[in-house]
C-alpha cells in the first residue's frame, strides 16, 4: 500500500495475552504495510514485531476516555469485558489521538491468523471506499475498516439509541455488527433513507465495500470439529481455508475453546503453520 494509504487497526486487550498470540503476532509481521496498535493492561510481549505497538490501558481508563470522546456515561467492568465489542466503532474518537496521521482506521479481534492484506485490501479498494468489511452485505466486527475522516470516525451516531445501548453495562447490544448493518443495508435498500441522510439531515453517504467474504466462515470451523482431517493453513505470509481457498485472513472464534495450545512461541518463526480445533501447530505438518 502507497503512502498515502496508513492503515492502523486497533484492538482492547485486558488481562493475561492469549496462548495464540505468538501466531497473530508472527503474522502481523508478514504484513509490513498495516500497523496494529494493541491497548492492554499486559506487558508487550517478547520479539515484538516493527509494526506492532502495545499501548497501556485499564479499563478504568478506558471507560473514562469513552465517557468524554462520546458525551455519554460508559461502564465496562470486568465481570463483563465483552461489552467492548459495543465500542468498536468508536475507537476513531476514543483514540482519536493515537491515529493521528492514519488514513484509515479499523477494529479487529486477536483469535486471528492474518494473511496477506494487501493481496485484498488492494490500493483501488482503499480508494473506492470509505468503509470496509469482510463480510457479505454485513458489518464485521473481527475486521473493519474506516477512512479516517470525522463522518465517518462518527458513522456509529446514525445507530439509533446508542447512547442508551451504551448504557446496558451487562449486555452487549450489537451496535457494531447489527446496528450500523442495519444503517447501511437501510441505505442500499431506500431511496427515501438516502434522501433523508443526504438532504435534511445533510449527512453524507459512505462508499462501503462488502462485496466478497475474506475470511473463514462459521461453517468451515464446523466441518473442522466433524472431521479431524480438515485443517486450516497459513504459509509465508498467506492463509488458506479448508478447501485450499486463500482468504485474508482465518478466524478461528469457533474452535478456539477445543485447542490444546501452540507449539512455537514468540522468539520462533516458522515459515508454515496449520490451525485446527487440535491447536495451532508447525510440525508434523
Amino acid at each position: 500500500m502507497n503512502a498515502g494509504n496508513r492503515i492502523a487497526l486497533v484492538n482492547v486487550w485486558f488481562g493475561p495475552l492469549p496462548f495464540y498470540m505468538p501466531a497473530f503476532l508472527l503474522t502481523c509481521r508478514w504484513n509490513p504495510d498495516v500497523e496494529w496498535l494493541v491497548f492492554s493492561d499486559a506487558p508487550p510481549p517478547p520479539n515484538l514485531p516493527d509494526n506492532v505497538r502495545f499501548l497501556p490501558l485499564d479499563m478504568e481508563t478506558l471507560n473514562r476516555r469513552s465517557s468524554k470522546a462520546l458525551g455519554c456515561a460508559v461502564r465496562l467492568t470486568p465481570s463483563f469485558a465483552y461489552k467492548m465489542c459495543d465500542l468498536k466503532l468508536m475507537y476513531g474518537l476514543i483514540f482519536q489521538q493515537e491515529l493521528q496521521g492514519y488514513d484509515f482506521w479499523g477494529c479487529c479481534d486477536m483469535d486471528i491468523v492474518w494473511g496477506s492484506i494487501k493481496a485484498f485490501v488492494t490500493t483501488s479498494v482503499l480508494e473506492g471506499h470509505d468503509v470496509i468489511t469482510s463480510r457479505v452485505g454485513r458489518i464485521s466486527g473481527h475486521f473493519c475498516l474506516f477512512r479516517n475522516r470525522p463522518e465517518w470516525a462518527t458513522l456509529f451516531r446514525r445507530v439509533p439509541n446508542v447512547a442508551g445501548r451504551l448504557a446496558e453495562s451487562d449486555r452487549y447490544t450489537g451496535i457494531d455488527e447489527n446496528g450500523l448493518t442495519d444503517v447501511l443495508q437501510g441505505y442500499q435498500s431506500s431511496r427515501f433513507r438516502r434522501f433523508l441522510t443526504r438532504r435534511v439531515r445533510g449527512l453524507p453517504l459512505p462508499r462501503v465495500y462488502w462485496e466478497r467474504v475474506l475470511t473463514s466462515s462459521g461453517k468451515h470451523q464446523r466441518q473442522m470439529l466433524a472431521d479431524p482431517s480438515l485443517r486450516m493453513r497459513w504459509r509465508e505470509g498467506r492463509t488458506f481455508g479448508v478447501r485450499g481457498e486463500e482468504m485474508m485472513y482465518l478466524h478461528f472464534h469457533d474452535v478456539r475453546k477445543y485447542m490444546k495450545g501452540i507449539d512455537f512461541g514468540y522468539g520462533d518463526a516458522p515459515r508454515e503453520f496449520t490451525v485446527s480445533p487440535a491447536g495451532i501447530f508447525s510440525s508434523g505438518i
